[in-house]
């Protein structure tokens, strides 16, 4: 009975003029929403048969959230099984950066953070710190502007700077930036000191603790225009999972 009214419901959802694709497409994506809402596993099978992405955004709220991120949030472990059992991408991020994971974790609870637990695998190394941490910690998106790191407290060691620049187009040490003086009340900038260009200064600072990293990052473009946070990374559930504390700590 289940499985036909899930049949009866999507001929109903996407009977769309074939023409509009797209529309069909949004309708899909609806439906899938609701059915996460709901745990409506069937209806989630079946929307899945007919085209429904399972790693694209249905939430309504322009947060980005996969159906995983909807069932985690809405605390359906059933769901979040069924999920996974049909290929759902575990490491996927919403717009505000969040894994199925963090919100999991983030809200305490166990038993979805059980289910989204991933086997221990050897790490990546970006000098001395494991790829992950990194990844988590920057959350870094592509950027053309010239960015002079600092990496705690002195230049970005060559290994990092190449890392960086898979996702920042133009990386240079940190000693090369200079802070401009404002004029008439106005706000400097950072620049190369030999180039002129204006860029942004990024400052990271990374340090192993017993229990895994305390961290902290800052990006500035000039004396008032910057931001930061800083909190501590743990490992658990085969993640490292991060703990936030608003602020940069010098």
């Amino acid at each position: 009975m289940k499985n036909a009214l899930a049949l009866i419901m999507i001929s109903l959802l996407v009977s769309v003029n074939l023409a509009e694709p797209s529309e069909n497409h949004i309708a899909l994506k609806k439906a899938a929403g609701w059915a996460v809402l709901n745990s409506n596993v069937e209806l989630l099978r079946a929307l899945l048969q007919a085209g429904a992405q399972i790693d694209e955004p249905v939430d309504d709220i322009d947060m980005d959230w996969s159906m995983l991120h909807y069932a985690v949030i809405h605390n359906k472990p059933r769901v979040v099984q069924f999920l996974l059992d049909n290929g759902a991408m575990l490491d996927i991020r919403s717009k505000g950066g969040d894994r199925p994971i963090d919100m999991a974790f983030e809200e305490s609870c166990t038993n979805l953070c059980r289910l989204l637990e991933k086997p221990t695998q050897k790490e990546e190394l970006i000098g001395d710190i494991p790829e992950a941490v990194l990844d988590e910690v920057l959350q870094l998106q592509y950027s053309e502007e010239p960015t002079f790191v600092s990496f705690n407290g002195t230049n970005a060691p060559a290994v990092m700077v190449e890392w960086l620049g898979r996702s920042l187009k133009d990386v240079r040490p940190a000693s090369q930036a200079e802070l401009t003086k404002g004029t008439e009340g106005k706000t400097g900038h950072i620049q190369d000191k030999e180039k002129h260009d204006s860029g942004r200064r990024l400052d990271i600072e990374i340090k192993k603790t017993a229990d895994g990293y305390d961290w902290s990052v800052r990006s500035c473009h000039g004396p008032l225009a910057a931001w930061g946070q800083s909190g501590k990374l743990i490992k658990k559930y085969g993640y490292w999972l991060k703990i936030v504390e608003d602020g940069w700590q010098s």
